[in-house]
């Protein structure tokens, strides 16, 4: 633990001198692994602020978020030092390397030739095709909350407003001192530290998007029930890797939190002047504070403050850009689920693996046997190619050999990779099979829209019928409060009752030592 802690603190310190930090802004301790014993803290991040909600689900890569605002802290000679997210994401490589190998290990192993058992009629009559069915749904609830909270932390980041918006620390925090030269500036500036955010949360939707995706194959592989339901359980394992490495890391590194809250928002009077432009305390983080009063001139809609009475701009979190995240995220969880669904629909009609086609179109960007049509095909398929090469000389189990095999032996599986059978399900694909399974698909959405957006819509009819609820937060702080006094109150009775004690030890030996003093004199 020493070694490994005082490594990492000369990792700070070449960037930047010890800043010092309050231990009253520290007092949240180190994270332990689960069940380190009574009083050890959940894993889980507090929700950001009441204004911001947004919701910090536990590991690696969201610590880099919470790191970008200063909310990770080392203890380093007596003092605690703020740590740059850089580190942050450089540990959360050798995780995403070991998620990333598990899967490509896992796709190697597929037996590719491999017929989906349907039974002798339709594949929805097939009790098994219906408890696989049900554990595909189980699988993707349980990892709902995952993708949804990296798609949210995306969109917050990709919002310009949010430096703004949340508090920042100065570069006083972070550097210790006000003669930071050049190199320091360029280390803590936005231009640094935004891409190693981006990358973190971009890690974290890839890994569990990917652990989704061949989750269905997993199941749909599977010959019988107690194996269809181990196998959606082990592949779990997977997604929660990043929060386990975590928890080492606040072990091995002494790592900290700053509060409860790491990411809190500014005061709306700090931050927005009257006319609903931003004040120059907004604008110091901003290298461009022009191009910062352009986006908010350009997002602020005269109709929403005849309307709603918002005079600010959309894409602050104080007027409805908090919706439009949800509102983008759910979308983009509805178009992923949708999209799983027709991949098990098209699975179940062809008998296919899903994860054989997957395979096959690695096998083909590998061999450069696919013709981009268009010009944004001709990039994707670049730019895949170019990280699969990449990818390749750090990963610990690649699939290069394999694609290799395939080459020199089409048939190695099983299979051809050239059938069209085996074509990755396109825009087309797609079309037919909703044609195909209109019902389905279209109750499908329905549900999904139920799911999405019913909650949200009874919650506007509440407030607009019943009115604004009661503000269950100052009641929290009050009884919180009373809590804290009635502690004190009972802490100070414990003193005086004490204090008591020791006071009535004192009176016994004065009493003694008189007594004594008169039996002295009696005697005399």
């Amino acid at each position: 633990h020493f070694g490994s802690s005082t490594c990492l603190s000369k990792l700070i310190r070449a960037v930047a001198p010890m800043a010092t930090v309050k231990d009253d802004e520290a007092q949240i301790p180190m994270l332990s692994p689960r069940g380190a014993g009574e009083g050890a803290p959940s894993p889980r991040f507090a929700t950001i602020d009441d204004d911001a909600e947004l919701d910090l689900v536990p590991g690696i890569y969201t610590a880099a978020l919470v790191a970008r605002f200063g909310g990770v802290i080392i203890r380093v000679q007596g003092r605690l030092v703020k740590v740059h997210p850089f580190f942050i994401t450089l540990f959360a490589v050798p995780c995403f390397l070991a998620q990333l190998s598990a899967m490509f290990a896992l796709r190697t192993d597929f037996e590719l030739d491999q017929d989906i058992d349907v039974g002798d009629g339709h594949p929805w009559r097939c009790p098994l095709i219906r408890l696989k069915s049900l554990m595909i749904i189980l699988f993707y609830i349980i990892h709902f909350k995952m993708l949804l909270s990296a798609v949210r932390q995306m969109i917050f980041m990709s919002n310009p407003l949010t430096w703004a918006e949340v508090k920042q620390p100065t570069r006083r925090s972070w550097l210790g001192r006000h003669d930071d030269n050049t190199l320091q500036r360029f280390a803590f500036s936005n231009l640094v530290m935004l891409p190693c955010v981006m990358v973190s949360l971009m890690a974290k939707f890839a890994v569990g998007y990917m652990v989704c995706v061949d989750s269905v194959s997993l199941i749909l592989a599977s010959s019988h029930a107690q194996e269809t339901i181990f196998n959606c359980l082990a592949i779990t394992f997977i997604t929660e890797l990043d929060q386990c490495w975590w928890e080492c890391l606040c072990v091995v590194f002494h790592l900290r939190y700053t509060s409860d809250c790491p990411i809190e928002l500014l005061a709306q009077d700090v931050l927005w002047n009257d006319d609903g432009s931003l004040t120059d305390k907004a604008l110091e983080h901003w290298a461009f504070p022009g191009f910062a009063a352009i986006i908010v001139r350009g997002t602020t809609f005269k109709c929403l403050e005849r309307i709603f009475n918002i005079k600010r701009t959309i894409l602050s979190r104080t007027t409805i850009f908090k919706k439009i995240e949800i509102g983008l995220a759910l979308i983009t969880m509805w178009f992923i689920f949708k999209r799983q669904l027709l991949v098990l629909l098209y699975a179940l009609d062809t008998r296919v693996l899903p994860v054989t086609r997957d395979v096959c179109l690695q096998y083909r960007l590998h061999s450069n046997l696919v013709d981009p049509h268009t010009f944004l095909e001709w990039l994707f398929l670049k730019c895949t190619i170019r990280l699969e090469l990449l990818m390749e000389g750090v990963i610990l189990i690649s699939a290069r050999q394999e694609f290799e095999d395939i080459k020199m032996n089409p048939t190695k599986h099983g299979i051809d990779c050239s059938d069209p059978k085996y074509d990755s399900m396109g825009l087309g694909t797609e079309a037919k099979v909703q044609a195909q399974y209109p019902k389905l698909v279209g109750g499908f959405c329905l549900i999904m829209m139920m799911f999405f957006v019913l909650p949200h819509v009874v919650i506007s009819m509440h407030k607009f019928f019943f009115g604004k609820p009661a503000d269950l937060d100052d009641e929290a702080d009050v009884d919180e409060q009373q809590q804290r006094t009635i502690d004190q109150l009972e802490q100070t009775s414990k003193d005086q009752g004490k204090q008591i004690m020791a006071l009535e030890q004192k009176l016994s030996k004065l009493l003694d030592a008189a007594n004594a003093g008169e039996a002295v004199g009696t005697r005399s």
